[in-house]
């Protein structure tokens, strides 16, 4: 997993509902144009649309997030550092930036840390689990089409 669960978190709260509402408006706009206008037409383009919007809701929120998500990673338009303090508790290792913002824990984002643990081995530097308590290490992100960071 290249995302950190915060920012897909971040995603779901503050773009997804946009991207939602647009996907149906241009239905609606599409079908409206398309159908008769008739009194039983116009019912049943405000009812079904409704019924389909709230149970579509659910089961698109995954596949409107991933697919987002793959086409923010297309293309990378910059780089992000981030200084992180790293926590080490009898082999259970958590990062927090400076700011106290974003906090990582291995047990809740193990995808992530796999991760950054080959991407720290690639670049021949000191494994996280040897890491002390207190340190810094710094994570470099790419920044995708859309603005969103991802592990590269």
């Amino acid at each position: 997993m290249k995302y950190l669960q915060s920012d897909i978190q971040y995603f779901e709260d503050h773009y997804f509902w946009k991207i939602y509402l647009t996907i149906w408006a241009t239905l609606i706009i599409f079908i409206f144009i398309k159908i008769k206008k008739t009194k039983e037409a116009i019912g049943r383009l405000i009812l079904f649309p409704l019924f389909y919007f709230f149970l579509f809701y659910v089961f698109l929120n995954n596949f409107i997030t991933i697919n987002a998500l793959y086409i923010n990673q297309i293309k990378s338009v910059g780089k992000e550092k981030f200084e992180y303090v790293v926590f080490n508790y009898e082999s259970q290792i958590s990062i927090r930036t400076k700011n106290s913002k974003e906090y990582i824990s291995e047990l809740t984002d193990r995808k992530f840390f796999n991760q950054l643990k080959e991407k720290r081995k690639i670049n021949h530097v000191r494994p996280l689990d040897q890491i002390k308590h207190g340190d810094t290490i710094n994570v470099v992100y790419d920044k995708g089409l859309f603005g969103f960071k991802y592990l590269n």
